[in-house]
């Protein structure tokens, strides 16, 4: 049995630099592009297989729209709170050189 692990696509904020932890950002147009390419390879590299694969996704817009252009499918895509990410607090939304200009010394998997 094969796991395959896909972060979702991009979405704006990430093109700026935007730390995004639990906001519910959407895809943008080359996010949506490059869930139909993930949607290409995996269905290559598993083959049949892919069609009954099980999908899990978090639950925010972006990693649920990528899980629906891979699969093709809603219905097959269990959502699953474990799976959003990590809570930024503070500093969500905002870059590191934002982070930075308050306290220089920060430091994403020191700090958080």
């Amino acid at each position: 049995m094969r796991m395959v692990m896909v972060r979702h696509g991009a979405t704006d904020w990430a093109v700026t630099g935007r730390h995004t932890g639990r906001s519910d950002i959407e895809l943008n147009q080359a996010g949506i592009g490059q869930a139909r390419t993930a949607a290409v390879a995996l269905a290559h590299l598993l083959g049949d297989a892919f069609a009954t694969a099980p999908i899990w996704s978090s639950p925010l817009q972006r990693a649920r729209r990528t899980a629906e252009i891979i699969t093709g499918d809603p219905a097959r895509i269990t959502l699953a709170g474990e799976l959003v990410e990590f809570d930024y607090g503070d500093y969500e939304g905002r870059t590191t050189a934002q982070i930075r200009a308050e306290r220089p010394e920060w430091d994403l998997w020191h700090d958080g």
